[in-house]
């Protein structure tokens, strides 16, 4: 059972990774022909559209790999303040519902001495 899920795991991180970099490579595309292409009445591609879009490939692909860098330098600092924000947060809901808690068994305990007077009466 766990070796299914894991396989299965393993399918959607690829299958989200494939995605992502079929993003990344739509959006070059675009963003390099946009730039590069001045004419369609050719069918070749001119010297000058050919070096235009090797430099902004070349510069896209060079941006992406640092934006990915500082991410993945970045990411577990973020993770760990969401953590410690996360604990924080659940420990002042803990002690809240033992307020609570102690609230509710103060009163029953209120109730009960004054049921047992009543009583006593």
């Amino acid at each position: 059972m766990k070796d299914s899920v894991g396989v299965e795991a393993k399918g959607v991180r690829k299958d989200r990774e494939f995605k992502d970099f079929l993003q990344v490579y739509n959006i070059m595309s675009e963003v390099c022909f946009l730039r590069c292409v001045s004419t369609l009445s050719n069918r070749d591609i001119s010297a000058e559209e050919a070096q235009c879009v090797s430099l902004c490939t070349d510069k896209y692909v060079n941006m992406n790999n640092k934006l990915m860098q500082v991410y993945m330098e970045v990411q577990p600092i973020i993770m760990n303040k969401r953590m410690e924000e996360m604990s924080k947060l659940q420990e002042s809901q803990q002690a809240a519902d033992q307020t609570n808690v102690t609230t509710d068994v103060s009163r029953e305990e209120t109730a009960g001495i004054s049921n047992d007077t009543k009583q006593d009466s």
